[in-house]
């Protein structure tokens, strides 16, 4: 909502501590005297396998349609059910749910924790990606060859950078190159901040241009907080310069950071799936992953029989889901190859993602193929239902 987004916008100036609570309580009041949750039954044929699913959705449009979207072949019917304040979802869906092959709720921390309970699995709407910088840099640019072969192409192709605090440049990155960017990228879920809120934080930040043969082809906002590097936002043109000069706003930021002396960067966010492009790039240049603790929304998935939907969910887009303060991939196996857990296992594999569950049963594993540690294989019956499963795999 409009009026919700400015509330925020303004509760920005605060400290971030303060702001954080502030953003957090605003939302909580908002959900209990607004009917924000919009109930609806999505009907459609499963992306992968075809076959016909029913999802019992709440939460806020566009946004509580993102699993839907990974899940179900584009044209799924919507038929809305109600539109509800927070407090009232619980009796909405318990009305409804038995009839559903999966439920999706998209909810903020504090009314998921009154409202839902602990039968609910908990995914992350978004994870928090870092970058801890060695001393030895060079090293650090190297360390893989995808990074590496990013890092000679800029040298080769005449790419440079430099940094500016001008408000002109602040405005030119948002409105030629953040905007469109966003909008090209994300399309319906694209969230686009308020250009007032970069002009007020300009003072600990600026911008940094990647330059090729000396045109700006792509553009981030930073700023400074602590000993860190925030990239608050990024942006870039549309042609073959820009996306082979993308890498630079990693690979000169790691260079400007290291520079001023900071050892970390804060990429921000990116969706909790290794099957997200952004999460796999993030990845690529050594991002470890966390809680993001300035997100206040998660996505909460329920069922209590067999689940078509979960089930191809798991395979095609494995998950990260969270249990307190910690984070997991949850994949399933093949049936038909449950002897892919190494490899598998190994795909996974994310800092700061502390354990791997896989779906498959574990008499299937080779006896040689040896498991790293943190990953375990259990019996696909526990994701029968989602009480069980959350219980089981909080105890992994």
């Amino acid at each position: 909502m409009v009026v919700l987004q400015a509330l925020s916008q303004i509760a920005a100036v605060l400290p971030q501590p303060a702001y954080r609570r502030a953003q957090q309580m605003g939302h909580f009041a908002f959900a209990a005297a607004i009917p924000m949750a919009q109930v609806m039954w999505i009907d459609g044929y499963l992306r992968h396998s075809g076959r016909q699913v029913r999802l019992l959705a709440a939460g806020e449009p566009p946004w509580v349609n993102y699993l839907p979207d990974q899940l179900l072949r584009p044209g799924f019917a919507v038929v809305p059910i109600s539109r509800v304040r927070a407090p009232m979802v619980p009796h909405i869906l318990s009305r409804h749910r038995l009839h559903a092959d999966l439920v999706i709720v998209r909810m903020d921390h504090g009314w998921a924790h009154l409202a839902l309970g602990q039968d609910y699995l908990r995914v992350p709407e978004w994870l928090g990606a870092f970058i801890d910088l060695p001393e030895d840099l060079e090293s650090f640019l190297c360390a893989n060859e995808s990074r590496h072969s990013d890092v000679r192409r800029l040298r080769r192709d005449g790419y440079s950078w430099h940094t500016s605090s001008l408000a002109q440049d602040l405005e030119t990155l948002y409105l030629d190159f953040h905007v469109p960017f966003i909008q090209r990228r994300f399309g319906a879920h694209a969230h686009v901040a308020r250009p007032w809120t970069w002009q007020r934080q300009l003072a600990r930040g600026g911008v940094l241009w990647v330059l090729h043969k000396g045109r700006r082809v792509a553009g981030l906002f930073f700023t400074r907080e602590g000993k860190s590097l925030r990239l608050y936002a990024t942006g870039a043109v549309n042609d073959a310069q820009a996306r082979a000069g993308f890498a630079g706003l990693y690979a000169f930021a790691c260079t400007h950071a290291h520079a001023l002396g900071l050892r970390s960067l804060n990429l921000g966010g990116c969706r909790p799936t290794v099957g997200d492009g952004v999460f796999r790039y993030k990845r690529k240049w050594g991002a470890r992953f966390g809680v993001k603790a300035d997100q206040v929304f998660d996505l909460y998935l329920w069922w209590n029989k067999p689940s078509l939907a979960l089930d191809e969910l798991l395979h095609h887009t494995p998950l990260v889901v969270r249990h307190g303060t910690e984070l997991s991939h949850v994949a399933s196996l093949p049936s038909h190859d449950a002897g892919r857990a190494r490899s598998l296992a190994a795909t996974l594999h994310t800092p700061g993602i502390s354990n791997t569950i896989l779906l498959g049963r574990p008499q299937d594993i080779p006896p040689r193929a040896a498991l790293p540690i943190g990953v375990a294989v259990l019996d696909p019956r526990i994701a029968d239902d989602s009480r069980t499963f959350v219980r089981t795999i909080a105890k992994e």
